[in-house]
């Protein structure tokens, strides 16, 4: 069961919801309860994807490297723990708030001009030849 809940009454819907579960001491049922984030939008994911793509053509890097290496360098960290190591290791794009990925395309639109690239506004008219042109 899954639901986004913003007032009182939903809450408590909810939770008579969680009550009205049988419990039989059999089956383990598990909950997560976290703020609710907007991830990014489609047209955010092909515009860092266009940048990956530009980059890699322009600095003759495979696309995987580029993208790896960009996320090392830009993404926001998460920890993982396996075993008894934890590791901080870098979101997903797919992971990520429209604010966090704002910020990493703006990183990375910064790497693309540093490598003599020029990332058009994902508005602007060059945008949709600028994704053609490098295969997104």
């Amino acid at each position: 069961m899954k639901a986004r809940i913003q007032t009182d009454t939903e809450r408590l819907a909810y939770i008579e919801a969680i009550n009205r579960v049988p419990l039989d001491g059999k089956r383990t049922y598990t909950g997560e309860w976290k703020l609710y984030r907007k991830s990014r939008s489609p047209s955010q994911n092909r515009y860092v994807h266009a940048i990956f793509g530009a980059i890699a053509r322009e600095t003759g890097n495979s696309l995987d490297t580029v993208k790896y290496t960009l996320k090392e360098m830009h993404a926001p960290k998460v920890p993982v723990v396996v075993g008894e190591i934890e590791r901080m290791v870098p979101l997903g794009t797919s992971k990520m708030s429209t604010a966090q990925m704002s910020t990493f395309v703006d990183a990375i639109k910064a790497e693309a001009a540093i490598n003599g690239i020029d990332v058009p506004d994902a508005t602007s008219d060059n945008f949709a030849s600028f994704c053609e042109h490098y295969g997104v």
